[in-house]
């Protein structure tokens, strides 16, 4: 009765997750700072189902409400590549094997962008040419469109930058930006006779919350030089 009674069991483990129905070893993802409530499908009276979570930190990367019940909510708070487990112990005390579910959760995403621009010329009345980007605003996670936008920028480096002379009043390496237009109006000096490729490699924040990496890459053109004219 027992064996009978534990491969009833076993073929009820059935994990729904997200709209998602598993009823064997699967993998899922997720999208940082989201909840999500998974189930059992067809709990079996006089049974008891154990939650818990394998890789990263409770606190830190994830948070479980209960681990004990037919359902639980997990809230995903850092990036990374976790197993959600169930395991069902049934009224004769036989205990089944886990149902693992292998998550990965990822940061949101924006797009990367690009420009060419004109190094700044030195004579007196030239128009300067800046970057004239705008830093993205719209965030992503899993191919859908986030309802919150990015209010945050932080420019981690500047791939190049040594090989340019800066503008005055350019963004600069370090810097919190709070206004999409920040780096629109950098410009550079190329002094040298081929292009120079600069990469702003930035983080954006929605809040607090850090999304993925993205870059801004600028080519600046070689400084044009005085034509020579022949008499």
């Amino acid at each position: 009765m027992k064996k009978n009674a534990l491969r009833a069991t076993l073929i009820a483990i059935v994990a729904m997750f997200a709209g998602s129905v598993y009823a064997a070893d699967a993998t899922h993802s997720a999208c940082v700072s989201t909840s999500e409530s998974p189930s059992i499908g067809s709990p079996i009276t006089g049974s008891t189902y154990k939650w818990g979570i394998e890789g990263g930190t409770s606190g830190t990367d994830w948070t479980l409400s209960t681990d004990e019940g037919t359902s639980t909510t997990i809230e995903w708070l850092n990036a990374g590549t976790f197993t959600l487990w169930s395991q069902e112990t049934n009224e004769h005390s036989c205990i089944g094997p886990k149902m693992e579910i292998e998550v990965t959760v990822s940061s949101f995403t924006t797009n990367n962008l690009s420009n060419g621009i004109c190094s700044t010329s030195q004579a007196t009345g030239s128009a300067v040419d800046v970057v004239s980007v705008n830093l993205p605003t719209e965030a992503s996670c899993g191919g859908s469109k986030l309802s919150s936008s990015i209010d945050k920028w932080v420019i981690t480096s500047i791939d190049n930058l040594d090989k340019v002379t800066a503008g005055a009043g350019n963004a600069t390496v370090g810097a919190e930006l709070t206004d999409a237009g920040a780096i629109a109006n950098d410009s550079y000096t190329n002094a040298s006779d081929t292009e120079v490729v600069l990469t702003y490699n930035i983080t954006p924040y929605i809040g607090a919350l850090a999304g993925s990496p993205f870059t801004v890459t600028v080519t600046v053109y070689p400084e044009v030089k005085k034509p020579t004219i022949n008499w």
